[in-house]
């Protein structure tokens, strides 16, 4: 029985041609500063398709929004299982796991020891990429960074030695997908983020409210606030200069108490104040989005039935996604879930 995929609301596209692939349930992690994680229960009618012909390859996962547009989901095929049983009740198809994850987790497969002179972090990063042919990135950042005497990558994967460099200037990352590719956007500031147009604000429904149906919502809210530190402290030591006085103080406590806790870490790894400024700026936003931002950052984490929302977009810093769909021909039953702790700032 040949099968179509294009009554479905979700479909897969894969280096196999059209309709080999059949969707059946998604399930994915998205987070600020963070690779994503998509992993998908797929059906076929071939029992005997090689995993070399997908690993490594670009896969699309189309879904049909309620006006008609498409989103996609796009990732490399890192893992790829076959599990066996068929799900559909002819028992006619095979079960497939495939595990999509970015094209910056092929970094992690590599490492290197070399030493970059007179580059910024951005431009540091940017040479990794296109070393590997990677070109499917976009900084969008909004300050200015030093240049650094130079840099040591020593027995470090490509993957964190960027991500240390990141880390050590306030960089973060995102990615934006699109038909065939995903894009990894370096931001460094809110402005970076795009606006879901017609998200604007999202109607709040409760779980058993028959109104939820109408339209996307959310249908649980709520929120939570931590202690942070409120004070970052760097220094360093020039020997050209030796009485040169290198340290630098970036404050921002907050209106509770025991919010004055300072952070102090030499070296700084710095030979200027204005440098030390930017470092010190730079850690205080890897508390705010970097992968220990939930540490520090009032967080709002919420459920909804909303298609279009996304991590990167201007509604959350980390989503899961899920989603899941008969794949037998007809309308069938699809339906998508995103959860999304998101950071909500003053």
């Amino acid at each position: 029985m040949k099968f179509n995929q294009k009554t479905r609301l979700i479909q897969v596209f894969s280096p196999l041609g059209p309709d080999i692939l059949l969707f059946h349930r998604m399930q994915g992690l998205e987070r600020l500063g963070g690779l994503f994680d998509y992993e998908l229960d797929l059906l076929s009618a071939n029992g005997a398709i090689n995993a070399d012909q997908l690993l490594g390859d670009r896969l699309d996962v189309a879904l049909t929004l309620p006006d008609d547009s498409i989103r996609y989901f796009n990732g490399v095929v890192c893992r790829f299982a076959q599990l066996g049983g068929a799900l559909d009740p002819d028992r006619t198809l095979v079960h497939y796991r495939v595990t999509l994850r970015p094209w910056l987790w092929l970094l992690t497969r590599t490492s290197d020891c070399r030493i970059f002179q007179k580059k910024t972090a951005p431009d540091i990063i940017a040479q990794v990429f296109r070393d590997h042919g990677f070109t499917d990135f976009e900084a969008r950042l909004s300050l200015t960074y030093p240049q650094r005497e130079y840099c040591v990558q020593y027995r470090e994967s490509d993957f964190n030695f960027v991500s240390r460099l990141m880390e050590e200037e306030g960089i973060y990352y995102f990615f934006e997908h699109a038909k065939g590719k995903h894009t990894l956007i370096l931001a460094d500031a809110a402005a970076a983020h795009p606006k879901v147009p017609g998200y604007e604000s999202i109607p709040y429904f409760e779980p058993n409210n028959s109104a939820r149906r109408l339209r996307d919502h959310l249908f649980s809210w709520s929120f939570a606030r931590e202690i942070q530190p409120g004070c970052c402290v760097l220094t360093d030591y020039d020997f050209t200069k030796p009485m040169a006085d290198l340290q630098v103080k970036r404050q921002q406590p907050r209106p509770h108490a025991q919010a004055e806790w300072e952070v102090f870490d030499y070296p700084g790894q710095y030979a200027q104040v204005e440098h030390g400024e930017h470092y010190a700026r730079g850690r205080r936003r890897r508390w705010w989005w970097g992968p220990r931002a939930r540490r520090f950052t009032p967080t709002s984490t919420g459920g909804s039935r909303c298609s279009s929302i996304g991590t990167g977009k201007a509604n959350g810093t980390r989503t899961v996604h899920a989603g899941s769909g008969y794949p037998i021909p007809g309308p069938g039953k699809t339906g998508v879930r995103s959860r999304s702790p998101g950071s909500a700032r003053k």
